[in-house]
């Protein structure tokens, strides 16, 4: 089908929502409609949406271009909400407009989409990211994220802390098994569009992270945890996400950047296993995904039976999660 909407001069789409508003509805309600309507919300629907050279939707009483239904700039610098509205009908259109569409696009786009059949996930868009869907067919359901990222060769990094489900395959533990909520997929923290700046190796996941350093400590499934920077002087506290989960044994936890004061952000808990020196004298650091935690910046330490675990070193440090 791919081929088919790529080829066509044009597509339109027939939703019965959308043919029960007029074109001469305001902006905002039109665009509404659309983002609510059955079309909007289905899996497959994605491919004509992206790949179509001319995308049409069927009112009341004509049939309207999805570009006209992106407001314009002076619109957006006084109605700002029309900008966000329109934000998912323009990155549809990014791929047509501007040669670009990325694996962040695709899961934004996914987010609130659903299908009867979660193992199309893969099918419906590995040729939006330029790789035959034939590849995928005869692999499980499981393997078949797996061989798409892996076809990928580089995905953002922070990929790392999506919640939802992660594959349980050694290598790809960081892994999403959906991008769709409705899956399984993540519901919070989006994939970033700008950057793919971590590569995918047979091992895991190689990229900078800002690492924070302490002894080996097993930890309780869902009991919050105290952190000490003593290269810093900043303090931490932990919450694990995963309430019910068991307990679990770290000695590293990895975000995005460092933590400004009193600010929280999402970060995961590993397990060092070893390490790679290259040839230009620099290393890498693996390890082992082994909870997805959330960490707060606080100004001080609580008094209580909380366990207080002491960190020595802390900065950017490149390493191979997997």
């Amino acid at each position: 089908m791919a081929r088919v909407y790529r080829d066509a001069a044009a597509v339109l789409v027939l939703d019965g929502g959308l043919q029960l508003c007029r074109s001469t509805e305001p902006l905002a309600t039109r665009l509404m409609r659309v983002l609510t309507s059955g079309w909007m919300r289905r899996l497959w629907t994605l491919q004509e949406s992206v790949l179509s050279k001319e995308l049409h939707f069927a009112f009341a009483d004509t049939r309207v271009l999805m570009k006209d239904l992106i407001p314009s700039t002076a619109d957006i610098y006084i109605y700002a909400h029309l900008g966000d509205l329109a934000a998912e009908l323009f990155r549809l259109m990014k791929r047509s407009s501007y040669g670009s569409y990325s694996i962040g696009d695709v899961a934004r786009s996914l987010r609130w989409r659903t299908t009867s059949r979660p193992s199309d996930e893969t099918l419906a868009v590995a040729s939006l990211l330029g790789m035959q869907p034939s590849v995928l067919v005869e692999l499980s359901p499981e393997r078949r994220m797996i061989r798409l990222i892996q076809a990928m060769g580089r995905v953002p990094r922070n990929v790392l802390f999506l919640k939802g489900g992660k594959q349980q395959v050694p290598g790809f533990r960081w892994a999403p098994t959906s991008f769709m909520a409705a899956h399984g997929g993540s519901s919070g923290l989006q994939l970033s569009t700008s950057e793919s700046d971590a590569v995918v190796t047979p091992q895991g996941l190689e990229a900078t992270y800002y690492a924070l350093l302490f002894p080996k400590t097993t930890f309780e499934g869902g009991r919050p945890w105290q952190l000490k920077d003593t290269k810093t002087g900043r303090l931490y506290a932990a919450g694990d996400v995963q309430p019910g989960a068991g307990s679990y044994t770290c000695d590293m936890v990895l975000t995005m950047n460092s933590i400004q004061p009193g600010s929280a952000t999402s970060c995961v808990g590993v397990r060092k296993n070893g390490q790679h020196v290259k040839s230009n004298g620099t290393f890498t650091v693996y390890c082992e995904c082994q909870r997805r935690l959330v960490l707060n910046s606080v100004a001080s330490l609580r008094e209580d039976s909380t366990e207080v675990v002491v960190c020595h070193v802390s900065g950017e440090l490149s390493v191979c999660v997997g």
